[in-house]
C-alpha cells in the first residue's frame, strides 16, 4: 500500500467516524432514558478515541520527521 493509498483510507475512516459521532449526539439529545444515554456516552467515548488514534496516524504519516524526534 503507497502512502496516497494510506493516507486516503485513513482520511475516509476518519470522515466516518465523524459521522457516526454526529449521528450519535444526536441519539442521545433525543433520548429520554438514563441507561440509554450512558450507553451512547460510552460508545461515543469508543468513537472518540479510535478517531484520535486515526488522526494521530495520519499526522504521523503526513510528518514522519517528528515520529523519529520522539
Amino acid at each position: 500500500m503507497t502512502k496516497e493509498e494510506k493516507k486516503a483510507t485513513l482520511e475516509a475512516k476518519i470522515e466516518e467516524l465523524q459521522a457516526e459521532l454526529k449521528k450519535m449526539q444526536k441519539l442521545k439529545r433525543a433520548q429520554k432514558i438514563p441507561l440509554v444515554k450512558l450507553s451512547i456516552d460510552l460508545s461515543m467515548s469508543v468513537c472518540q478515541g479510535q478517531l484520535k488514534g486515526y488522526q494521530h496516524w495520519l499526522e504521523q504519516l503526513e510528518n514522519p520527521l517528528e515520529k523519529q524526534a520522539k
